[in-house]
């Protein structure tokens, strides 16, 4: 019918769709570790901070961040019935 969306038609729209569909939730390990792997460049007024894993200023919203992607991934799984 015109004018009806559905899956089908989202599918001939945004072609992308299966693939954002394989797409899984990084650890909260990959995620720190991401921020690690360097190619960044941050400062803190005057100062430059190499790891901001362990930076004081930094490190207690790495955590929280590492944790929200932990609970994420566990819910992904969860959804796809394959809690680790």
């Amino acid at each position: 019918m015109a004018g009806e969306s559905g899956p089908e038609q989202d599918e001939e729209r945004y072609p992308t769709t299966q693939r954002v569909k394989r797409l899984t939730v990084r650890t909260g390990d990959e995620y720190v570790s991401g921020l690690r792997a360097g190619g960044r460049e941050v400062w803190l007024g005057a100062e430059r901070v190499h790891d901001v894993t362990g930076h004081p200023v930094f490190a207690g919203s790495v955590r929280g961040m590492a944790g929200s992607s932990d609970i994420s991934r566990l819910l992904q799984c969860a959804v796809q019935g394959a809690i680790p």
